[in-house]
């Protein structure tokens, strides 16, 4: 895929082309294969970006996808170790 290698807004311009190629020529369930693929994409060239951006940029809803989903889940995850972080450091400071 093209996409990966093109740089900057020409990456943009492509993955809104590309989008908007499998909204008309593809089934919904191929579609939506498609458009989260350009949008994993997307986001790993636009780090920097968060995910409502990237959303609007491309013009699409991705509260339902696999990236969204991830995304959510490493959240929690983090949130869960930084909790496990903070119990082990009172711990410590309590004996102290």
């Amino acid at each position: 895929m093209v996409l990966t290698t093109v740089k900057g807004n020409a990456a943009v311009a492509d993955a809104q082309a590309l989008i908007a190629r499998a909204r008309q020529e593809k089934s919904a369930d191929e579609s939506n294969v498609i458009i989260e693929l350009v949008a994993t994409i997307i986001w790993y060239k636009f780090k920097q970006l968060s995910l409502q951006e990237i959303q609007a940029m491309l013009d699409i809803a991705i509260q339902e996808s696999r990236l969204y989903q991830e995304g959510q889940q490493e959240g929690r995850q983090v949130r869960s170790s930084f909790a496990d972080y903070s119990s082990v450091e009172q711990a410590i400071w309590s004996d102290l």
